[in-house]
């Protein structure tokens, strides 16, 4: 199926913009909160039941690096993906609502931080 490419005014590309930018602040959110329940997973596990059977602490560290590397990868993304990759892991990995809601509460800044990146980059 082919579809019509029909050109965007001025609003309409800033809007798109502005939700690619929220889109990658969310990911790069998403993924320093993975990055940090990682090592509180870990933390908590050494410190909490004090095992020290191997695999215990195989198992641990396989959670640990399984949440590591998702959380790096969302920050990458976030960081460095297109547009297009953004706007799909962005969609896949929206959840419900309230799920969501959460998180663009603590993506905020980051998309401050970001749009004022931005800002700077298109004046030069």
């Amino acid at each position: 199926m082919t579809r019509k490419h029909r050109t965007k005014s001025g609003r309409q590309k800033q809007a798109y913009q502005n939700d690619i930018l929220f889109m990658r602040a969310y990911l790069i959110t998403l993924g320093l909160l993975f990055v940090c329940l990682a090592g509180l997973l870990v933390w908590l596990f050494m410190t909490a039941t004090g095992r020290t059977d191997i695999s215990a602490v195989y198992m641990t560290w396989a959670v640990f690096l399984v949440f590591l590397l998702l959380g790096a990868a969302l920050c990458g993304v976030g960081l460095f993906g297109s547009n297009k990759a953004v706007d799909w892991w962005a969609d896949t990995l929206g959840g419900t609502d309230i799920e969501i809601l959460a998180v663009v509460v603590l993506a905020v800044p980051v998309y401050l931080l970001l749009k004022r990146f931005e800002n700077r980059k298109l004046r030069k």
